[in-house]
């Protein structure tokens, strides 16, 4: 498969998997800011529930699984066509059997 159409399906899958569990996200978020940084914090709870949120897992997980599966693709790709290009052809066999035959 494609590197690119790989990349792209894992880019759809992770944002469609967020947006999912986003939308169906039951909870509260706080945020403080504060001088100097080590005071400041984000606060998320909640929850989702039912199948969409196994299906934004779901979409979670297929992103990361298809990036990887895009970057593996990308870097054998010269090696598979580096091995299709460097074999022989087989005319070397058919000139042999028809001298053969000849004489």
């Amino acid at each position: 498969m494609k590197s690119k159409i790989l990349f792209i399906c894992s880019l759809i899958s992770f944002f469609l998997g967020l947006g999912v569990l986003i939308a169906i996200w039951n909870g509260k978020a706080s945020v403080n800011v504060a001088w100097p940084m080590s005071g400041s914090g984000i606060q998320l709870s909640g929850g989702a529930t039912g199948w969409r949120a196994i299906a934004g897992l779901g979409g979670l997980l297929l992103g990361p699984i298809l990036f990887l599966w895009g970057l593996v693709s990308l870097a054998t790709r010269s090696r598979r066509s580096a091995r299709a290009e460097g074999l022989p052809e087989p005319h070397a066999a058919s000139d042999v059997k028809g001298q053969a035959a000849s004489q």
